[in-house]
C-alpha cells in the first residue's frame, strides 16, 4: 500500500510541479520584445516574445543552473543577466545583445557573488557590487561591457548595492544595508569617488528602491523613515528631508519611474494583495490601475512609456507576464506557460482570517479548502524570511495538497512584513519563540471554527519555516501527526558562525548574537530541544546552501537517530537554499508529500 501510495503521488505531482511560470519582464530589442525568466524547459532561464503578437516564444540562455535576474539597458537593445551554480548564490553577470544572438561573460570568479546594479546612459557600463575584496562585504565596481577589467570605484565595509545612475553619467546611486530594515541611501560621485548620504536617520528605515528623475532632478524612493509602513516618497539631492507622495493603509514595496520621468507605477500591498497605482510627479495625480487580483512584481516601463510590463501571479493564475497598454487602458496577458493539462478552475482560492494571539496581537492566516467537509486533515504551512509574508500567489505545492483533500492554513505570525515595521520587530531576539505561540494560536482558531480534524494536523516549512517546524513540533509535540522541514535551522549558534560571511551582520541583527546571546539560542535550538519532539519528521536540503547550511540537517538528523526518532531526509548535490531544478522537486517533494499524506490520510 505504501507503494502504491508514493506511486500515485508521484505521478499526479508531476503534474503539478510540470505547471509552468513566467517572470522578470524586461522590454527589449527596442521594445519590440519582451524578455523574461521562465522554467519551460525545467530550469530558470532567459527567454523572449515579440509584441507585435506573431510567432512563438524563443530561447536565449540555455543553461544547466538558473538565470536569477535580467535588468534592461538604458537603450534596451543589451540584457544582462545574473546566474549561479547548482544553488551556491555565487551569482555572475553575462549579458546578451544583437537580439539576443550575441552573449558575452562579464564576470569570472566563480566564488565571488555579483549583485546585478545598473547601466550607463550610454549602454556602455555596467554597474554592480561584489565581495571580492572581502567575501563579508560587498564593493561598488564600474566595468565597460567589451569585457575589460572592471574598476573597484567604492570600497566599504558593508552590503553595497546600486540602485541608479545619474543621466550626466557622474553619478551612482547606491544603498548600503546594516540590517534587514536599516538601510542607507547615498550618492556616489565617480570622477572624485566623494560618497555623501542623502538621509541621516536614528534607528531603522529603509530607502529602496530608489532612483534619479530625469524631469525635476529629484529621487524617488520606497521608505519608511518616520513611518510604520513604507511609502513613495521624493526629495531633493541636498534637502535634509524627504516628501511623502502616498500615505496608504497599506505597504508601498514597490516603485519604478518612466524613462521620461512624467509618471511613476507602484505596488501596494494590502492584506497580501497587490494594488498597482499610477502617479504623475507633475500633478501628483493617482490612479489605481484595473489589473486581475493577485501579487504584482517586476515593474517594467517600456522606452516610450506607453506600456507597463509586469509579473503577475494568483492562486488561480500560474505566474505570467502582463501589461498595461496606456493608451487602450486596458491589461492585457502576454504569456501563456501550461498548466500541465490540469483545469485552472480546479485551483482553489483562499479566505483571510484573523486570530488574536497570547497578548492580544492580531494574526492573518490564509485557508484553502479541498472539495470535502470539515473538518479537514490540515497542513499549517509556514513561510521563511522571517521578513517575508505568505501572499495569495500560485503555489504549485498548496494546489496539490489541496487536490489531496488536505486543507491548507499559511499564517502571517509576527515578524511577517506587510503589515508594518512595529509588527515586524515583534520577533526580534528574545521574543523569538513568540512566532510559535502565534501558529499554535491559529492552530486552536482553526479547531475552534470547526476546520481542522484535531488528531490529523502537521507543519510544512522551508529556511525560517524550517525551524518554525521543529519549534512547533518540540513546543506542542501532543498536536502533530508529521512535519517536513525543508532546509531549517536546527541550531541558531552554529547557524549564524556558518552562515554565508555577507549574511553574518545582518542575521544577528534578526535572531542574536552567537557569542553575546549563546545560552538563550542554545535553549531554544530544535537540537537541544529534539527529546521532546514526537511527530515523524522528513527534513530536505541541498548540499550548496550558502545561507542554512547543510550542516543543520545533519545535526537534527543526528541527533533524532540517536534518539531512536522517526526521521526522514533527503540532500540533494546539485540544490542549495531549496529545490530548483525540475527533477529534484519531483523526487524530493513527492517523497515528502506522501510521507504526509501516509500520517494525514491513512
Amino acid at each position: 500500500m505504501s507503494d502504491q501510495i508514493d506511486d500515485d503521488v508521484k505521478a499526479e505531482l508531476i503534474r503539478y510541479l510540470s505547471i509552468k511560470s513566467c517572470s522578470g519582464a524586461a522590454y527589449f530589442n527596442s521594445d519590440k520584445s519582451i524578455a523574461f525568466v521562465t522554467d519551460l524547459t525545467g530550469v530558470p532561464n532567459v527567454w523572449a516574445l515579440d509584441i507585435s503578437g506573431n510567432g512563438w516564444p524563443y530561447q536565449l540562455t540555455f543553461g544547466e543552473d538558473r538565470v536569477s535576474a535580467i535588468k534592461p539597458s538604458s537603450s534596451r537593445e543589451i540584457l544582462a543577466f545574473t546566474s549561479d551554480t547548482g544553488g551556491n548564490e555565487r551569482f555572475q553577470i553575462s549579458i546578451l545583445s544583437r537580439r539576443g544572438r550575441f552573449r558575452r561573460r562579464l564576470t569570472f570568479n566563480n566564488q565571488v557573488i555579483h549583485n546585478l546594479g545598473c547601466w550607463s546612459p550610454d549602454d556602455r557600463f555596467l554597474a554592480y557590487t561584489s565581495n571580492a575584496r572581502d567575501s563579508r562585504f560587498y564593493d561598488v565596481y564600474v566595468k565597460t561591457i567589451d569585457g575589460s577589467n572592471a574598476e573597484l570605484v567604492y570600497q566599504q565595509d558593508g552590503n553595497n548595492y546600486v540602485l541608479d545612475w545619474s543621466q550626466d553619467g557622474q553619478t551612482l546611486l547606491c544603498m548600503r544595508a546594516d540590517g534587514p530594515f536599516d538601510q542607507h541611501l547615498y550618492l556616489l560621485r565617480l570622477r572624485e569617488g566623494k560618497v555623501t548620504e542623502l538621509v541621516h536617520h536614528e534607528g531603522s528605515a529603509v530607502f529602496s528602491p530608489a532612483q534619479f528623475c530625469k524631469i525635476d532632478g529629484r529621487i524617488y524612493m520606497v521608505t519608511d523613515i518616520g513611518k510604520d509602513k513604507p511609502q513613495c516618497a521624493r526629495m531633493r539631492p541636498g534637502d535634509t528631508m524627504v516628501e511623502y507622495l502616498t500615505n496608504f493603509e497599506g505597504e508601498v514595496e514597490d516603485m519604478v519611474l518612466s524613462s521620461d520621468g512624467s509618471k511613476i507605477c507602484i505596488t501596494v500591498n494590502q492584506d497580501g494583495f497587490s494594488k498597482l497605482w499610477l502617479v504623475d510627479t507633475g500633478s501628483l495625480n493617482m490612479v489605481q490601475l484595473n489589473t486581475p487580483p493577485g501579487v504584482i512584481s517586476s515593474l517594467s516601463w517600456s522606452g516610450t512609456g506607453r506600456r507597463l510590463a509586469f509579473t503577475l501571479s494568483s492562486s488561480r493564475l500560474n505566474t505570467e507576464i502582463w501589461q498595461f497598454d496606456f493608451d487602450k487602458d486596458l491589461p492585457s496577458r502576454v504569456t501563456w506557460s501550461s498548466t500541465a493539462g490540469i483545469e485552472p478552475g480546479s485551483f482553489v482560492e483562499p479566505e483571510l482570517f484573523h486570530t488574536i494571539s497570547f497578548d492580544g496581537l492580531r494574526i492573518p492566516f490564509f485557508l484553502y479548502r479541498p472539495h470535502t467537509q470539515p473538518p479537514y486533515p490540515t497542513i499549517f504551512y509556514i513561510h521563511g524570511g522571517p521578513e517575508s509574508q505568505f501572499r495569495p500567489s500560485f503555489n504549485q505545492l498548496v494546489q496539490f495538497m489541496v487536490s489531496r483533500g488536505l486543507a491548507v492554513v499559511a499564517p502571517n505570525f509576527r515578524g511577517s512584513t506587510g503589515y508594518g515595521r512595529m509588527f515586524t520587530h515583534l520577533d526580534d531576539t528574545y521574543k523569538r519563540m513568540d512566532t510559535v505561540k502565534d501558529v499554535l494560536a491559529v492552530v486552536e482558531e482553526c479547531k475552534k471554527m470547526g476546520i481542522s480534524d484535531p488528531r490529523r494536523l502537521a507543519v510544512f516549512g522551508g529556511s525560517y519555516g524550517g525551524f518554525m517546524v521543529l519549534a512547533c513540533m518540540y513546543s506542542s509535540p501532543d498536536t502533530w501527526r508529521a512535519g517536513v522541514d525543508v532546509v531549517g535551522i536546527a541550531n541558531f549558534v552554529t547557524f549564524l558562525k556558518n552562515t554565508g560571511p555577507w549574511r553574518r551582520k545582518l542575521r544577528i541583527v534578526e535572531y542574536g548574537d552567537p557569542d553575546k546571546d549563546a545560552e538563550f539560542l542554545t535553549s531554544i535550538s530544535p537540537v537541544t530541544n529534539a527529546h521532546r519532539i514526537k511527530a515523524p519528521l522528513f527534513i530536505i536540503h541541498g548540499r550548496n546552501d550558502p545561507r542554512v547550511p547543510v550542516s543543520e540537517t545533519e545535526q537534527i538528523v543526528k541527533t533524532l537517530q540517536e534518539q531512536n526518532k522517526e526521521v526522514y531526509f533527503m540532500v540533494f548535490d546539485d540544490e542549495g537554499h531549496g529545490l530548483v531544478k525540475l527533477k529534484n522537486r519531483i523526487e524530493g517533494y513527492s517523497a515528502s508529500l506522501s510521507f504526509l499524506i501516509r500520517h494525514l490520510l491513512p
